[in-house]
């Protein structure tokens, strides 16, 4: 997604322009980055990197102290983190699996609990399986 566009996304879900759909339930923006470290952050101490779109998140927003990710490959890691599952139970084992169908992520469990879903960015299989799913936006 060109950086102009993740900041216009980012800042209406800032500044609420989105919550008019659900005024009971919080946005959700969930940002994942492969081979990101944290001390390079403002909102971990770092002065690396200039990320003024995610210093505001992180400022207004929640930031993790720790995670756990399951996998160091790529896409079982993504696989993973979608479907609240352990790569080896949904048979992620590398990065030229394809994330199963019948497997519902956490945009279908979002979209049961009446959230409006969207999936943006790199399409790897599970992404794309996601956006193309009716049922998950």
């Amino acid at each position: 997604m060109h950086p102009a566009c993740v900041g216009n996304v980012q800042a209406r879900f800032i500044r609420g322009t989105l919550a008019s759909t659900m005024p009971d339930q919080p946005n959700l923006l969930i940002l994942m980055a492969d081979q990101l470290t944290p001390r390079v952050l403002k909102a971990y101490g770092g002065q690396v990197a200039r990320t003024p779109n995610m210093d505001v998140l992180a400022k207004e927003g929640v930031v993790f102290d720790s995670f756990y990710c399951n996998s160091p490959l790529c896409a079982p890691s993504r696989f993973s983190f979608m479907a609240g599952q352990l790569p080896s139970q949904i048979g992620a084992y590398d990065n030229a699996a394809e994330f199963p169908a019948q497997v519902p992520t956490f945009a279908h469990y979002l979209r049961a609990a009446g959230y409006q879903t969207a999936l943006s960015g790199r399409c790897i299989s599970a992404v794309r399986i996601s956006c193309t799913d009716s049922k998950s936006g």
